[in-house]
């Protein structure tokens, strides 16, 4: 038998003890309702940005990782920084 939200109701309207009717009530409340992805909230909360520690990293990388020059990995930098100060709206 499978079931259905046709049937978990009609057995709720039907359902003479009133123990027995709240616990169904509860169990179709909470099997009926639309899943979260794992959050209470959904919209995702961004870290704080600190334009200064993020220029300062990607240069170093750019430099040291990637044996760039200095005026190439500022160059990045700038980019990076500005695009996610765009992103995050904190201009």
């Amino acid at each position: 038998m499978t079931l259905t939200k046709k049937w978990l109701l009609e057995e709720i309207e039907t359902e003479p003890n009133p123990g027995i009717k709240l616990a169904l009530e509860r169990v179709f409340q909470k099997y009926t309702e639309a899943p979260t992805r794992g959050k209470e909230n959904p919209q995702t909360t961004l870290k704080e940005f600190d334009r200064d520690a993020t220029y300062s990293k990607v240069v170093h990388f750019y430099i040291d990782e990637k044996k760039y020059t200095k005026e190439q990995a500022h160059e990045i930098a700038v980019r990076i920084v500005t695009r996610e100060t765009e992103r995050r709206n904190l201009k």
